[in-house]
């Protein structure tokens, strides 16, 4: 089974790689950079899937979206107010702003779509975490 690696810029997943080569066999991984467009669908049989994109809300909207996309479930997403409102299977919720994570959303729609997210720690990026806490 192969690990794949969704991402906004493949510099995101070379640093992610930088920090945690030690833990994937580099051999069965591929990575995704899919710039700042949503394809119209994402197919990766046989695969398990980590989110790259970045640790802030636009980030984790990305999360969200590519993974219902993936799993065949498009979602659209638009602000009310200072929250977030997600179409899913006609079905409307919302999730205030600073609670949003593809987990909270998966709780809260009644889905599980199996795909991992990873996010920097302690930083927006992992190019800045690895820029700033390897100095």
């Amino acid at each position: 089974m192969t690990q794949a690696f969704l991402c906004s810029d493949p510099m995101v997943a070379m640093a992610f790689l930088s920090l945690n080569h030690a833990r994937y066999d580099l051999e069965t991984l591929r990575v995704y950079a899919l710039g700042h467009l949503v394809p119209k669908h994402i197919m990766l049989p046989k695969s398990k899937i980590t989110l790259l994109f970045d640790n802030d809300l636009i980030g984790k909207l990305w999360d969200i979206k590519i993974a219902c996309l993936i799993r065949n479930k498009p979602v659209k997403i638009y602000f009310e107010n200072r929250h977030c409102a997600f179409k899913l299977n006609n079905r409307s919720l919302q999730l205030p702003v600073d609670q949003i994570s593809l987990s909270a959303f998966e709780k809260a729609a009644g889905i599980r779509t199996g795909i991992k997210t990873a996010k920097a720690k302690g930083h927006t990026t992992f190019l800045q975490q690895l820029i700033y806490d390897s100095s």
